[in-house]
């Protein structure tokens, strides 16, 4: 469930994107350059993050908010996989592993 629902989520995430695309096209740059402010604000630890972004349309907010929940719940899904790469593969000395199969008596 838990790699579905976040498929979902990305979904989600990728529409919202592009919904705000029409309310950055009619926003003036100031207002869309502030969002960069509260990136730097966020990822320096400031308080005032939130100031920044509260005269900001609905649809941002709700970008940003889906897109921090992605964050927090990725590493707990088995998508998590995709960022470890199997290198240990390559360089392995080949050996093949042979079972005991169950041998039927006719």
């Amino acid at each position: 469930f838990q790699d579905y629902f976040l498929l979902f989520l990305l979904l989600v995430e990728v529409g919202l994107g592009l919904a705000s695309v029409s309310t950055t096209a009619t926003a003036s740059v100031e207002h869309y350059a502030s969002l960069g402010v509260w990136a730097q604000k966020v990822i320096t630890f400031q308080p005032d993050a939130g100031a920044v972004i509260a005269g900001h349309n609905l649809i941002y907010k709700l970008h940003i908010g889906v897109g921090l929940f992605i964050f927090i719940i990725f590493p707990y899904t088995k998508l998590m996989h995709m960022l470890t790469i199997p290198l240990g593969y390559f360089f392995r000395s080949g050996y093949q592993l042979v079972r005991k199969g169950l041998q039927w008596k006719s």
